[in-house]
C-alpha cells in the first residue's frame, strides 16, 4: 500500500514546482471511497492530462470499481457540444476544473443532462454556476471535490443540495482522512471561525 504509484509535479501555493508521491494506498483509497459507489461513477471520461492529479479520479475510480474509461480525443476542448455527445456516449460520471464548469454552465447549462454525478473544483466552485445547472438539469447530483495533489485527488466533498447561495463550501473529510480547521497557535477553531485547512 505504501508503494509509490506515480509522482507528480506541481507548484501549489508556492510556486515552486516539486514531485509529489501518490502511492498505490492512495489511489486505492480514492477509488474505494464510498462517495463512489452506486454507479454514478461507473462509466467516466479521462479529458485530463495524465500529469494533472484530477486523472488519477477519471482513470482509477471506475477501473478499480469494475467501471470503464470513455478516452477523449488528446487536447479535446470540452464544450457543451462535447459534453453532451459524451453523456449521449454513456459518460455517468465527470470531472470539470471549476473555471471550465462556470464557462459550459453560462453557455450551455443543459449540456449535462443524463449525466450520474458531476464533480468540479481546482478553484472557488461558481454559485451561480451550479444554481445554473442545477435549474437546467434538477436531478443532477452537483459535488465540490477539494484537494491538493499530495492527497491523492480529493480530501474533502460537498454535495450540493437545495437552493445554492453564496459561496459553495469545500464540506466534510472522504473516506480516510482527516481534516482540522486551526489558527495560528495551531488549535482548533469553532465552526464558522477561519482558519487554515490541515489534512
Amino acid at each position: 500500500a505504501g508503494g509509490l504509484a506515480y509522482v507528480m509535479y506541481t507548484s501549489g501555493s508556492s510556486g515552486v514546482p516539486k514531485g509529489v508521491g501518490a502511492t498505490h494506498g492512495g489511489v486505492v483509497g480514492l477509488a474505494s471511497d464510498g462517495r463512489f459507489g452506486g454507479g454514478a461513477h461507473g462509466c467516466v471520461l479521462w479529458h485530463s492530462p495524465s500529469v494533472f492529479d484530477a486523472s488519477s479520479y477519471e482513470v482509477w475510480v471506475p477501473l478499480l470499481r469494475g467501471g470503464c474509461v470513455v478516452v477523449g480525443e488528446g487536447g479535446v476542448e470540452l464544450d457543451g457540444r462535447v459534453v453532451r455527445e459524451v453523456v449521449g456516449g454513456g459518460v455517468t460520471g465527470l470531472w470539470l476544473t471549476a473555471g471550465l464548469f462556470g464557462v459550459v454552465a453560462e453557455e450551455d447549462p443543459g449540456c449535462f443532462a443524463g449525466l450520474g454525478e458531476l464533480w468540479v473544483g481546482g478553484d472557488v466552485v461558481s454559485a451561480g454556476a451550479v444554481a445554473r445547472v442545477r435549474a437546467a438539469v434538477p436531478g443532477l447530483v452537483v459535488v465540490n471535490g477539494y484537494g491538493p495533489t499530495e492527497a491523492t485527488v480529493f480530501v474533502t466533498s460537498y454535495r450540493v443540495g437545495g437552493v445554492v447561495g453564496g459561496e459553495v463550501p469545500v464540506g466534510r473529510p472522504m473516506d480516510n482522512m482527516r481534516v482540522f480547521v486551526l489558527d495560528a497557535g495551531l488549535r482548533p477553531v469553532p465552526p464558522g471561525a477561519v482558519g487554515e485547512l490541515y489534512v
